[in-house]
């Protein structure tokens, strides 16, 4: 992740997980994020998933688990 942010311009950004959960060594800028979003976005996928207001995925390791989703961006409901 940290050899992709630098080749895509994230200069101020260092990740220590690949989860996105919380980590000490996790850091990064507004101006870093911003980038990441951008890059994100043209991704068709990511455009489709992230314009969801929710969202269930089954397991495929824990039969019968669901995993649920709620998008917490007000902006979509």
């Amino acid at each position: 992740m940290n050899d992709y942010g630098q080749s895509a311009g994230l200069k101020k950004s260092h990740f220590a997980v690949a989860h996105g959960m919380h980590h000490e060594n996790n850091y990064s800028t507004a101006g870093d994020i911003a980038k990441l979003c951008c890059l994100t976005m043209k991704n068709e996928k990511f455009r489709q998933i992230v314009k969801e207001s929710s969202r269930e995925v089954h397991s495929s390791v824990f039969k019968g688990h669901v995993y649920k989703w709620e998008n917490t961006n007000y902006l979509l409901k």
